[in-house]
């Protein structure tokens, strides 16, 4: 009778596995540097924050009700593309704004941006616009959202916008386009359970999300520097935490 051989692991070669699969897992099949386009008058998801109308006296953008910016404030755009628009657009604020994007900008840009983020102590608000609806998996969308939740200051707000068409859903569902693309062309209202996963309070105005009180979790976004998927940091919550079982990335939430 043969003998069976027993493999004891340890608790460092368990943590070590679990490491492996979650980045494998936060992988994307596609990039999104092909869906970046140049909008010459203003970025591309801000107009929802004021219109492109601009006050002829003080040069800024005409608003309806209280601005989402102000003086000094910070902003990180997460998947904002390879152009500067919106880094104008807030400066008409006074306000700054920090783009992260793995597949736009290169390594040394996204360091950089990262090493910013963190001397800033995180963000006033977060903005995702386009960029959830360009990624096939789910545990790499989830990541991009846990990037929005734990960046974010105390009090801080999360704006996420989507790219969604009926008709092309209807026609094939999600699917490949082009030769590195992907469009999930699915309505705004379908990722609202994937961002509750990781905010208390979570709202639709018209096509965006608006999404504050971020929770809770023992898992760390990755922060991909580039397009790899293996050159990754994490950073620390700058956030109040709020009681909440942990979630493994994919994981199913409770929260309604």
């Amino acid at each position: 009778m043969a003998r069976k051989t027993i493999i004891r692991l340890t608790e460092s070669d368990i943590h070590n596995m679990v490491l492996e699969a979650v980045k494998e897992a936060v992988k994307q099949q596609f990039g999104s540097s092909a869906t970046s386009i140049n909008k010459t008058k203003t970025a591309s998801g801000f107009p929802f924050f004021g219109g492109t109308a601009v006050d002829k006296k003080t040069g800024k953008p005409k608003w309806k009700g209280e601005p989402a910016w102000k003086e000094g404030m910070t902003n990180v755009d997460i998947g904002g593309g390879k152009y500067d628009n919106a880094d104008e657009y807030l400066h008409t604020f006074g306000a700054r704004n920090i783009v992260f994007d793995p597949f736009s900008r290169d390594a040394e840009h996204n360091g950089k941006m990262f090493d910013e983020i963190e001397a800033n102590g995180g963000a006033d608000t977060v903005t995702c616009f386009n960029c959830l609806n360009v990624i096939k998996e789910p545990e790499a969308r989830e990541n991009v959202i846990l990037q929005c939740s734990q960046v974010l200051k105390p009090g801080g707000k999360a704006y996420f916008q989507v790219y969604s068409d009926k008709k092309q859903l209807a026609a094939g569902g999600a699917r490949q386009m082009g030769d590195d693309q992907w469009q999930e062309f699915r309505d705004i209202t379908t990722y609202i359970p994937e961002i509750q996963k990781h905010f208390g309070s979570v709202t639709r105005k018209g096509s965006y999300i608006i999404a504050s009180d971020p929770i809770d979790t023992e898992v760390n976004a990755e922060w991909h520097m580039d397009g790899t998927g293996d050159n990754f940091r994490t950073m620390k919550r700058f956030n109040k935490k709020i009681e909440r079982s942990p979630l493994p990335l994919g994981g199913s939430s409770s929260l309604k």
